[in-house]
């Protein structure tokens, strides 16, 4: 079931952070991108294709404390070759924020992004 992120206006997107919040957010996102998406592609056997499947992402919105541990996701929109992403994939894409510590600008903030991409066919 995808939540409709317009109307939780408790939530900032990451595009529209700015300054160091968005240098770190964009820093965190980059570093997820190289160590953590293609592995967990590879992992649940998921490969892009304009043929097959055009989309991986879900669109995650971060509750983050102020000591910088992540609080809770909620799932709004998850695009996974036109299907619902599995908990396996889930838990693969977060587990890496779970475990970091969030730095100063990004604390005591809900954020949502587009965890993964797509292509354009």
């Amino acid at each position: 079931s995808s939540i409709d992120a317009q109307s939780d206006s408790s939530y900032v997107w990451s595009y529209q952070l700015e300054g160091e919040a968005w240098q770190n957010w964009d820093s965190i996102n980059q570093a997820w991108m190289n160590e953590v998406y293609s592995p967990c592609l590879k992992e649940n056997k998921l490969k892009m294709s304009c043929a097959n499947c055009v989309n991986i992402y879900i669109d995650a919105g971060f509750t983050i404390d102020e000591c910088g541990k992540l609080l809770d996701i909620k799932i709004f929109k998850e695009n996974v070759c036109s299907n619902a992403a599995s908990e396996k994939l889930k838990k693969c894409f977060f587990d890496y924020f779970r475990n970091l510590v969030f730095p100063l600008s990004l604390r005591n903030r809900k954020i949502i992004s587009k965890f993964g991409t797509g292509l354009k066919c």
